[in-house]
């Protein structure tokens, strides 16, 4: 495997992409490992900005923060002097930032009379912040399981891999936001996307400080050494800043046989820094110059998903995942209505979603979703289709809607108009059980048992716990 990443040891994003798919085809398994610069296209500041803004604060009152500084140098509790900080920021050239490499010391000098004001800073720095379109293609590639690359290691606190996750996928990762859970990041036989936090999540205090990451638990080396032997590290956005990791990196015990390889991104022509190319070199990896995450990201998903990563795509992707969740959450709603026994609390949840309902329909301003709730709660039938038919005009990608519509017309007995509809979910959706399941019972009412016995099966196949499904199947 080693003599695979002798050749040349930089190389560009397209020389990187082939080799992954070469690799790939060739049973090779992949992890991602995450650092802050991936996360700035998505609305979270670089370290480098957030470093200068701490400056700007420390700076005004100079004396003070140098004399505590000096301290905490001498207690070994910061890790560069403030007067070598302090010069590197005031040689900066305009719009310049500095490089990251002072950030653990500087949040510690920032924070230092309170780290929970720290805590509170990082949450809101991140509060907005929403998966760029890079993070969809990462999504991709978590979830793809031929692909073998559902693993990520990160130093960053934020969620925005589980959000594109949930955004774009029906998978559920396997989050691993504290020292105490690392050990669920050693499955490497599973499937589900794993996200391994070695710098702990947002709400787990995490690990900002020099003294907090200067190595890695013993844990998390264990973890991580069972990783590296299996998978081969894609380094993206990750300055090699902390100590943790990458003395992990640096330090780790590995065996010739062992060296499976990395790709370590770097964003332009500029080489990264002497610690990262050893780490890169001790690896027998390679370096990669790309344009930054997005681009990357981008650029292999053109090469391994193709249509699938257009923009119509990814917002047909969003469309169909939300239509599921609304689908779900309608059913929800009308059941537990139902359960609901005082009549005067029923009675005065619906009224409230019907004036605003009312008030949008004088305005001329029903929307599709005031269309599905007025199907909802239509008690005939032909009012209902007549509303899931403006569902689908205003949204004609709409798969709850066709799915709702199709069993309305099976409600009349009309069940040719109604498998048109479920057909049309399933195009849709290829993965929408409901829809297979329902054709199936229009199929069994026209005694075309052969094809609702299909039906059936592949509503099962979609979801193992569909007990209708295999009730339907088995009348």
């Amino acid at each position: 495997m080693a003599e695979l990443f002798k050749k040349s040891n930089h190389i560009t994003t397209q020389e990187f992409i082939n080799e992954y798919r070469e690799l790939v085809e060739a049973d090779q398994k992949f992890c991602f490992i995450i650092g802050s610069g991936a996360s700035v296209s998505s609305g979270i500041r670089s370290g480098s900005e957030l470093e200068n803004e701490w400056m700007e604060h420390l700076m005004n009152d100079p004396d003070s923060i140098r004399n505590y500084a000096s301290s905490l140098k001498q207690e070994g509790e910061i890790e560069h002097d403030f007067s070598v900080i302090e010069d590197a920021w005031k040689n900066l050239e305009e719009g310049a930032k500095l490089s990251g490499e002072y950030y653990f010391d500087l949040y510690k000098l920032r924070f230092r009379n309170n780290q929970q004001l720290g805590y509170s800073y990082l949450q809101k720095e991140m509060e907005n912040a929403d998966p760029s379109l890079g993070y969809r293609i990462l999504s991709l590639l978590l979830t793809k399981k031929e692909l073998k690359s559902n693993i990520v290691i990160t130093t960053n606190f934020d969620s925005l891999v589980e959000d594109s996750l949930f955004l774009f996928t029906d998978q559920k990762p396997i989050v691993c936001v504290h020292d105490s859970l690392a050990r669920f990041a050693k499955n490497t036989n599973t499937t589900r996307p794993i996200i391994a936090k070695v710098h702990n999540g947002l709400f787990f205090a995490p690990k900002n400080t020099p003294d907090q990451t200067s190595s890695l638990s013993e844990e998390w080396k264990k973890t991580l050494n069972v990783i590296f032997s299996s998978y081969i590290p894609v380094v993206i956005g990750y300055s090699g800043a902390d100590y943790s990791l990458m003395s992990f990196l640096e330090e780790s015990e590995m065996d010739e046989d062992d060296k499976v390889g990395m790709f370590w991104c770097c964003y332009g022509d500029k080489l990264p820094d002497e610690r990262i190319q050893k780490v890169v070199n001790r690896y027998n990896g390679r370096i990669v110059k790309t344009k930054g995450f997005d681009t990357l990201m981008f650029s292999m998903g053109a090469k391994i998903f193709k249509d699938d990563i257009t923009l119509n795509a990814t917002i047909e992707s969003l469309d169909k995942m939300f239509s599921k969740k609304k689908s779900k959450y309608y059913e929800q709603y009308k059941e537990i209505g139902k359960s609901i026994q005082d009549d005067d609390i029923r009675k005065e949840i619906t009224l409230i979603g019907i004036e605003e309902e009312n008030k949008r329909e004088k305005e001329g301003k029903l929307t599709a979703s005031d269309y599905f709730s007025k199907a909802y709660r239509a008690t005939n039938p032909e009012d209902a289709i007549k509303y899931y038919s403006e569902v689908i005009r205003l949204e004609n990608d709409n798969v709850a809607a066709y799915n709702n519509r199709g069993n309305r017309y099976a409600d009349l007995k009309r069940y040719e108009e109604a498998i048109q509809d479920y057909t049309k979910a399933i195009e849709l959706d290829a993965n929408y059980a409901s829809a297979y399941n329902n054709r199936g019972v229009s199929y069994a009412d026209l005694k075309r048992h052969e094809e609702a016995i299909q039906d059936y099966t592949k509503a099962i196949e979609l979801d193992a716990n569909y007990a209708v499904a295999y009730n339907n199947r088995g009348n």
